[in-house]
Order: structure tokens, then C-alpha cells, then sequence
């Protein structure tokens, strides 16, 4: 039950905040200068070192979970309602095909009923009172019939009208949840069991910074126009494994070590696998052209990460790739999608947010900013081409599904 609660927030998510890709416009590289230095500035003074507590993150689960059950029951009331509907409609049907049959039966000949006729053609005094007796019991049944009939059609429109309700509040609902996943959005690294520590974010946006700076770009250059002149361009995204299937998707996820193991974890991606994950021999590529902005290495919850900028159809993207076993590249090396840029990890053990070998893949728009990264993110089934079920698997890094 709970799993398909959790899938049900995770369709609501998909249809609701993730069927566009955002972007963010205006941001100069000096901006992200001053953001960064008042985030290091605020960090320091502690302000910004505050996360949820325990208490705040249980409530917002709390919340998001009632909303939750009230729309899986919402869909269980609304499918059960469609199959009285159905029900009723073969009730009706039957009813009305019956009391076609009976008034073809008494339909009344020379002025006479065809009971009487039917009564009175006894040979026998026994035989009269037998046959009078079953004409006014089929008369009885033929009236119940029509009047059940009646009820089953009123019946009909009632669970009808139930159901257009149950939409419309199964609507109101999926706003409601809407509205709890926007709160979660503002503090989601509180709670992403693979969120970057405060102290990483700010090294990844350092080194964003003077990736720019070092390929020419001017503190009063927007960034967009500024990367779609200085990254290499590309068309598409890739599945950044050649062989592999869909082992995790975006949403909420169930208690976790990580969490503090009573609270449920945000998972902001998608984890790929194959089999043989755990041999340390799978391959991971660059997911389209672009430039590494940044390698975490040895983080306690994601392991070793990569942070690769792209420019693709003139838009900025980042993309994520946690769980590394080996990391190939380094902070400012050109890649293209043929580039290994590392192997599959995800079985260390200093790993605590992984069970098994397998790649988290996670990716945003725009350029990096460390106090919006989170809520930039997006869900990748979006924007790459992926199996629509998990656990199937793919052969090549093109093939589209």
C-alpha cells in the first residue's frame, strides 16, 4: 500500500510540477558571485546551517502522506463507483429486456387481460385457482420489476453524480499536494538522502565560478548567452550508461539510515543498474557535450560525484552523476557523450545511501547556484529517452522507447 502511495505522489509530481523543463533567465556571473559570498557569509554566521528538524520533516511527510492516502482512496472510490455504475447499467439492461418479455406476455387481446385468459382457460376448478394464483404473482413480480428498475436508473444518476464529485475533489486534492511538494521544494536538500553537504554545494559553485571566469566570461555577462558562446553545443541527451534499466525514480521515498532512519527521504533523479553492478566494470558516460564544473570525492551519502555543465539547443543544463566507483575527469575537462567520465560504484561501504552498485542521475537547469540548485532540478524522464517501466532493460545509449 505504501509503495503505491508513494507512486501515486510520484505520478501526481510528474503530471503536475515536472511535464516542463524550467528555466531562469537574467542571472549575471557577477550575481553569482554575491550570492555565493552572502551564502558563505550566512553559512558562517549559522543562519543557513539550520536544516529542518526532525519534528518540521515528520510533519511535512505527515502532511504529504494524508494527502496522499485521501487520493488513493479518492481513485479506489471513484474506481469502485464506476463499477456500480457498470453494474447498474447491466442491472437496467436486464431489468428492461424482463419486463419486455412480460408485457409481450399480457398484452391485452379483445379488450381482455391475457391473465384472465390465461386463468380461466382451467379445465379444472384446482387448476383455475392455480393458474390465478400464478397470474397474480407475475402481475406482483412485473410491478416490483418496473419499480426496481426505476430505483436502479435513479440509482444510476445518484453514483454518477457521486463520481463527478469524487473528480472534482480528487482535483482539489492533487492542488493540495502540489502545494506541500512547493514547500518541500525550498528546503528539498534537507532531506535528499544525497543532497550535497552546505559545504559542497558552495565548492561546486566556486568552481562553476571560475570555470566561467576562466573561459572569458565578464562578471556582467548574463550566464545563458555567456554558455551558450563557451560550452560546446549539443542537440540531445544520451542515457548515460550503454546497458542498463531504471532501478529508482523521483519522489518520495521510504525511511532511511540516512534520514535519521524514521524519516522518508526525497529522491531528486533516477538510478540506473545492470547486472553485474556490483563488479566495479560498468562504464558511465557523458550524458551530452559540455565541460565538468566539479568532482566531490568520498561523500558518506552519494560516494564520489561528478557535476558536468551543458549546453543543449542553446539551453544551460548541469547534470549529476552520484555513486562513482572511479572518476575519469577533473574540474574544467571538455567532454563529449563518448567521454567515460567513470565506473559505476554504489557497493562501497563508506557509501550509507546505497545498497548496491548503481548510478544516480540527477540533472537541472540553468548554471549552478547553490542556494537554488535543489528546486532547479527536474525529473530526467523528461528529457532523456527511457523505458516507460522499470526494470527493463536497454541495449544502447539511442534506441528510443
Amino acid at each position: 500500500m505504501f509503495k503505491k502511495i508513494m507512486y501515486f505522489i510520484f505520478i501526481v509530481c510528474l503530471l503536475i510540477s515536472n511535464l516542463y523543463v524550467p528555466k531562469v533567465y537574467g542571472k549575471t556571473l557577477g550575481d553569482l558571485k554575491e550570492e555565493l559570498e552572502q551564502y558563505k557569509s550566512d553559512y558562517e554566521q549559522n543562519k543557513l546551517e539550520k536544516e529542518l528538524s526532525e519534528q518540521e520533516i515528520k510533519q511535512i511527510e505527515s502532511n504529504i502522506n494524508s494527502i496522499s492516502n485521501e487520493i488513493y482512496e479518492s481513485g479506489e472510490e471513484i474506481k469502485r463507483l464506476n463499477d456500480e455504475i457498470i453494474t447498474l447499467n447491466e442491472e437496467i439492461k436486464k431489468d428492461e429486456e424482463e419486463i419486455k418479455d412480460i408485457l409481450q406476455f399480457t398484452q391485452i387481446q379483445n379488450g381482455e387481460s391475457a391473465y384472465l385468459e390465461y386463468a380461466f382457460g382451467a379445465k379444472t376448478f384446482t387448476d383455475f385457482i392455480y393458474r390465478l394464483a400464478i397470474s397474480e404473482q407475475l402481475t406482483t413480480y412485473n410491478e416490483q420489476l418496473i419499480e426496481k428498475n426505476k430505483q436502479n436508473i435513479e440509482d444510476n444518476k445518484t453514483k454518477t453524480k457521486e463520481l463527478e464529485d469524487k473528480k472534482i475533489e480528487l482535483a482539489k486534492q492533487q492542488d493540495d499536494l502540489k502545494v506541500e511538494l512547493d514547500k518541500l521544494q525550498d528546503d528539498i536538500q534537507a532531506i535528499d538522502e544525497e543532497a550535497l553537504s552546505i559545504e559542497d554545494l558552495i565548492k561546486v559553485q566556486e568552481a562553476q565560478i571560475k570555470l566561467y571566469e576562466d573561459l572569458g566570461c565578464s562578471d556582467n555577462e548574463d550566464i545563458d548567452v555567456c554558455g551558450r558562446d563557451v560550452l560546446p553545443p549539443d542537440t540531445s541527451f544520451w542515457r548515460p550508461i550503454t546497458k542498463g534499466m531504471i532501478s529508482g525514480t523521483l519522489g518520495l521515498y521510504g525511511p532511511r539510515t540516512p534520514c535519521g532512519g524514521e524519516i522518508s527521504c526525497f529522491h531528486n533523479g533516477m538510478d540506473f543498474t545492470v547486472s553485474g553492478a556490483n563488479n566495479g566494470t560498468t562504464p558511465v558516460y557523458s550524458a551530452a557535450s559540455g565541460i565538468v564544473i566539479s568532482v566531490i570525492y568520498g561523500a558518506s551519502c552519494g560516494g564520489n560525484k561528478i557535476f558536468i555543465q551543458h549546453n543543449v539547443n542553446g539551453e544551460l543544463y548541469i547534470t549529476g552523476y552520484l555513486h562513482m566507483h572511479k572518476v575519469f575527469v577533473k574540474s574544467g575537462d571538455w567532454v563529449s557523450k563518448d567521454t567515460e567520465i567513470g565506473i559505476m560504484g554504489g557497493f562501497e561501504s563508506y557509501d550509507t545511501c546505497s545498497n548496491g552498485g548503481h548510478l544516480h542521475f540527477e540533472i537541472s537547469t540553468g548554471s549552478f547556484d547553490s542556494g537554488t540548485y535543489y528546486s532547479k532540478r527536474f525529473n530526467p524522464d523528461t528529457i532523456l529517452n527511457l523505458p516507460s517501466q522499470v526494470n527493463t532493460y536497454w541495449y544502447d545509449r539511442t534506441t528510443r522507447y
